[in-house]
């Protein structure tokens, strides 16, 4: 095992997506339009913790690739599934077309760049999930806007702000500092624990923040239309 750590670390991040969406799942109902979004964004966040457990497990081509690309998924998952909730395009064919095939064409030319390209471009992986990161932050710290005006839920208000209308922003907040652990690295302590394995840490318990914040979302009774 090559960063015992870092494989540790997510792993903790694999439980929290199984914890987070079997919670979720019991909680929202079979009925809401999220619903089968939520459970595809748990499955990405499984399959790409696995991915990187076994990356730092052993790192080869192979695995370096699944690590890196089901990253992205899980990164543009979660984005497109932010524009999907606060765009509404669930319930617009229209907004849900031209969202959907914005996401996966952004998506697939991505890996297919990183695929071709004789050398693994590490420099754009980087900014390219940084920015769909930054995307997906800036999209909650709009719902998390007091005084930004738009519809969070269809059937209020655009002045209507629910209870948790703060917590996405904090969380968006939180995982942007969570970020910082990349960006300031230092030596491993004992061969062990550096700054990556430390970011696979921060990310775990806020990813359960994430899903009890969408969970709560999901319950509001701006969705009662959506209820059994």
């Amino acid at each position: 095992m090559q960063e015992p750590a870092s494989v540790f670390f997510s792993l903790l991040n694999l439980a929290a997506h199984v914890k987070g969406g079997r919670y979720q799942m019991k909680k929202l109902s079979r009925s809401h339009p999220l619903r089968p979004y939520y459970q595809i964004w748990t499955l990405l966040g499984v399959t790409s913790w696995l991915c990187s457990a076994l990356f730092h497990t052993r790192d080869t081509p192979l695995t370096e690739k699944l690590d890196y690309f089901s990253a992205a998924a899980n990164i543009m998952f979660a984005l497109y599934g932010a524009g999907i909730r606060l765009f509404h395009a669930y319930d617009s064919p229209i907004r849900w077309q031209l969202w959907t095939t914005t996401c996966l064409t952004a998506y697939i030319t991505h890996i297919t760049y990183l695929s071709i390209t004789p050398r693994f471009d590490y420099t754009w992986n980087v900014i390219f999930n940084a920015i769909l990161g930054a995307l997906h932050n800036l999209f909650w710290l709009c719902f998390s806007v007091k005084y930004l005006h738009f519809r969070r839920f269809p059937e209020r208000s655009i002045t209507f702000l629910p209870k948790h209308y703060w917590k996405p922003g904090t969380l968006a907040v939180l995982t942007t500092l969570a970020t910082l652990f990349e960006l300031f690295d230092f030596p491993p302590w004992r061969r062990i624990i550096d700054a990556h394995s430390l970011w696979h840490l921060a990310t775990a318990p806020i990813t359960i923040l994430w899903y009890w914040f969408l969970t709560e979302d999901g319950l509001d009774a701006g969705w009662k239309k959506a209820k059994d």
